[in-house]
């Protein structure tokens, strides 16, 4: 009940994203190629996903990419060309699927959806692509604990424990099931938003494999990602480009414009700047028809790999260098602030013994001083009863007595 719900409303959500899209088709300026080269100038609409190095956004924000420069590069040579200024309106599609969906259904001939998407028999039915403006390689990637196997074979083998990683309604999920259909139709498949989720997917699940670009695969060793490439089943197609309308009128000139040496050189520079020139090479040579069954281009294609890993392996070695350094740094800033604490604390406690002391012995002499002054009082209120005391009282016992005693001896002299 609860997976029922949840498919509910992610599809429910999805269903949401693409209308929401959909309605916005209406205000999209996406004008067609005869007005623009009539008005000498026009805007057309790019629809984009998020992939690196394609298309992406950078951490200033900045919308770039190789798509991103390709599409751009059509503005220079309108201008040069034919004295047209054309404007590119860039608006994120919120998914891969979206893109070709919108494509697909729109009615406005000047669309574009740029997300590294492979030129196909089946989408050229109901799409147009513009020529290919870099090479389409999938490569089959495996959790780094599986071995390199010699044959496909040998992956074959052990489908029946391990899981794919894919991404849906793209080439890759149809080489995955193309695995699935032929060779074992058990095998479970789990998809994921994008290809570095699973790359990342397939570093963190043992026995589990999928498909990504040759380049997606690069950047990811690049990233960090800790996956290891197999040189089996490995999955050809025309290429990568951008997507139009079936009725647009773009194709001719969008054809135009990458059969120039001038584009031809661009694209080399394009790819080259995000992925490095030795690179480029390796990718449009790999991608070349049986090019990684070539031993020597398969070698350069292992030895870049290598040099990738090692370099993050230092890398990674010297971020945990630097952060066991600041852990350190920590450390002994925490024993000191504890020794300055403590120290602190037994200053005061010494402090308050001394005062404890001071203020006993103070306390001790007051209580002395009061007894003193105490005795002093009881002395000076005998003085004061002694001084207060009647002196004709005095005198007037004095005589009485005097009295008796003579009385005394009156009695005595009358006896005799």
């Amino acid at each position: 009940m609860l997976k029922k719900s949840i498919l509910y409303l992610s599809l429910s959500l999805t269903v949401f994203l693409r209308s929401n899209v959909f309605a916005q088709q209406a205000v999209w300026k996406a004008d067609s190629w005869a007005e623009v080269f009539q008005n000498k100038s026009g805007t057309v609409t790019a629809l984009w996903y998020d992939i690196e190095p394609f298309i992406y956004v950078d951490g200033n924000g900045k919308l770039m990419g190789v798509e991103y420069d390709v599409m751009e590069s059509l503005k220079k040579y309108l201008k040069e060309r034919y004295a047209i200024n054309l404007t590119i309106n860039w608006i994120n599609a919120n998914s891969f699927e979206n893109i070709y969906a919108q494509v697909k259904q729109s009615k406005q001939p000047g669309v574009f959806g740029w997300s590294y998407y492979s030129i196909t028999s089946e989408r050229k039915k109901e799409v147009k692509f513009t020529p290919p403006y870099m090479p389409d390689l999938n490569v089959l990637i495996t959790n780094n604990n599986e071995p390199l196997f010699n044959s496909a074979q040998e992956l074959i083998d052990k489908l029946y424990e391990m899981k794919a990683y894919t991404m849906a309604t793209t080439t890759m999920e149809e080489d995955i099931k193309n695995i699935q259909k032929n060779f074992y139709s058990s095998l479970n498949i789990i998809h994921r938003d994008d290809d570095y989720e699973i790359l990342q997917s397939i570093a963190e699940n043992i026995k589990s494999f999928g498909y990504v670009p040759l380049s997606v695969y690069i950047v990811g060793l690049q990233k960090g990602i800790k996956v290891k490439r197999q040189n089996v089943l490995i999955s050809r197609r025309e290429g990568f480009a951008g997507v139009m309308p079936f009725n647009t009128d773009w194709a001719p000139i969008m054809n135009e414009y990458f059969s120039t040496n001038e584009f031809t050189i661009l694209a080399g520079k394009i790819v080259g700047k995000y992925l490095g020139t030795e690179l480029t090479d390796l990718v449009f040579g790999a991608s070349a028809p049986d090019s990684l069954l070539n031993i020597k281009n398969d070698l350069d294609l292992v030895t870049k790999e290598k040099e990738i890993v090692t370099k993050q392996r230092l890398i990674d070695a010297a971020i945990d260098a630097e952060k066991d350094k600041i852990f350190r740094t920590a450390l002994i800033l925490g024993a000191l602030v504890v020794i300055i604490f403590i120290s602190i604390l037994y200053n005061r406690y010494t402090s308050n013994q001394k005062l404890y002391k001071l203020l006993q012995q103070r306390n001790d002499i007051i209580i002395h001083q009061k007894e003193d002054i105490e005795m002093m009082n009881k002395k000076l209120e005998m003085k004061v009863l002694l001084a207060q005391m009647n002196p004709h009282l005095i005198f007037n016992s004095l005589n009485a007595i005097q009295y008796f005693v003579t009385l005394d001896e009156k009695k005595v002299l009358l006896s005799i």
